[in-house]
């Protein structure tokens, strides 16, 4: 019951980021939210996003911190709340304004419905960058294999640092995130290294800045069955971290 929520238990731990958590959807210059903040930005998503209500109203759930950051492509900003539980960690992701907040579900219909709407701006090269990268890594497997997770888009191998409770594992030199090429359309194609379900794919992606629409021109294993961190969802919520199992290609990614 959302109308129950006590926001000062909600954020008695306020402030303070455990070592392990889902990582941010994109790179760059974050901001930490003070408590004062949190607690106007909080009642806001209670009022008007049912499903965050649902996921704050846990009673063994607690806020310990929300970020959030401006993105180039987007008249709104990038929030990430950032929870723990008894059995985990885990994180929210929204789009937020003055007067919106779209909660960043895993599902591509939420962006391209953004595009419709006037949100996104896709008429530069940071701004075509930044919405690929940004589109894929915020791609859950939720249809076929609800465990595979993110297609994570990873730079370095921060992002593949096992859990404490897993042994070291070897990973081959990472592709990072950059501009490759444009089709014969003039389309941008990016390419990188794609985590997933304990694999690894170098990438090429191609944005439609017409639409926001983004598919894969081709992808290639790099590694596979790594004991890598994982997460998994429930709800609204990435939980942090999952074992290994089986994962799809880039390719085979939900549209």
């Amino acid at each position: 019951d959302a109308g129950r929520i006590n926001l000062d238990v909600l954020l008695v731990d306020y402030g303070t980021l455990p070592a392990d958590h889902p990582r941010r959807l994109l790179p760059g210059p974050w901001r930490r939210l003070d408590r004062a903040e949190a607690v106007e930005l909080l009642g806001r998503l209670i009022r008007s996003v049912p499903d965050v209500a649902r996921a704050l109203s846990r009673h063994d759930l607690r806020v310990v911190l929300i970020e959030r950051r401006p993105l180039s492509f987007a008249t709104l900003e990038l929030a990430q709340i950032h929870v723990v539980e008894p059995d985990g960690t885990g994180a929210m992701d929204l789009l937020i304004g003055d007067g919106d907040a779209i909660l960043i579900d895993g599902w591509s219909e939420t962006l391209h419905a953004q595009v419709a709407a006037g949100h996104v701006r896709l008429d530069t090269p940071e701004a075509h960058s930044d919405y690929t990268r940004f589109f894929f890594t915020m791609l859950r497997d939720l249809r076929g294999n609800a465990e595979g997770g993110r297609f994570e888009v990873l730079d370095d191998g921060a992002g593949l640092a096992p859990t404490r409770a897993e042994p070291p594992t070897e990973v081959p030199a990472l592709q990072p995130w950059r501009l490759d090429r444009s089709d014969a359309d003039g389309r941008p194609v990016h390419v990188g290294t794609i985590a997933h379900a304990g694999a690894l794919f170098r990438a090429e992606l191609r944005l439609d800045p017409s639409n926001g629409h983004v598919d894969v021109v081709d992808d290639k294993p790099i590694a596979s069955d790594l004991t890598l961190p994982r997460e998994s969802f429930d709800g609204p919520l990435r939980r942090f971290p999952r074992t290994s199992v089986p994962g799809r290609r880039p390719s085979q990614a939900p549209e």
